[in-house]
């Protein structure tokens, strides 16, 4: 993934229309994710064909930032394409104020279908940390975010059956648990969290098992 390039992906709403989910990598964690919308950068100019969005990107200044490449994430919902609209293509702009950064086109067509009920779409924004009280009692934490095809499911992480080959890496499994009743048919952003208090071992890092079988690897932080 080139530095501030978008990588974007198009899924198919049930009405016809379309989600766009883009990840920008950045350079360090002072970067947070803006709005996203439809627009065209004031020095741009486009064929009728093309639909422009602008990806925006906020700095923090006095917020602690960790080292390291950040991935931002957007995401945008309602997008019309198609020959019916007259759009064939979408243009991201990544923004800084007033500055493009970065910028990708991708075709209506390579669009990914939304999976089936229980299907997660993708995940991401892993952070596992450890902080210490001046009293020395130590807590383990771990966020992350789920994209399911609607908002009619449970998340949850819990540890896992099979440990890691790694002794210094905490298994754990995500669990995705349809909820009663009938939901709206439109992809959803779900946070998901993992709490250990007291917290006694020396993990380096975390394996988050999916429900696919897939793993997903990130390190452990310790903040004092």
């Amino acid at each position: 993934m080139d530095m501030f390039g978008p990588n974007l992906t198009l899924t198919r709403e049930p009405d016809g229309e379309f989600t766009l989910h883009s990840a920008t990598l950045t350079p360090h964690g002072s970067y947070l994710a803006g709005p996203a919308q439809v627009g065209v950068p004031a020095t741009i100019r486009l064929t009728e064909e093309v639909l422009p969005v602008l990806l925006h990107l906020n700095v923090q200044t006095a917020a602690l930032c960790l080292p390291g490449l950040k991935a931002i994430k957007h995401s945008l919902r309602n997008i019309k394409l198609g020959p019916a609209h007259n759009k064939t293509k979408l243009m991201a702009f990544v923004m800084l104020g007033d500055a493009i950064v970065g910028s990708r086109q991708v075709n209506a067509s390579s669009f990914v279908p939304v999976p089936s009920a229980g299907g997660i779409i993708e995940t991401s924004d892993w952070f596992a940390w450890v902080t210490e009280t001046i009293h020395g009692q130590r807590s383990f934490h771990i966020v992350g975010t789920v994209v399911l095809p609607t908002p009619g499911f449970q998340v949850g992480l819990e540890t896992a059956a099979a440990r890691s080959i790694n002794p210094k890496e905490l298994s754990l499994k995500l669990q995705v648990t349809p909820r009663p009743g009938i939901w709206p048919q439109h992809v959803t952003s779900v946070h998901v969290h993992y709490d250990r208090v007291p917290y006694e071992e020396q993990y380096t890092g975390v394996l988050v098992t999916l429900p696919s079988n897939e793993g997903v690897r990130f390190p452990m932080q310790v903040l004092s």
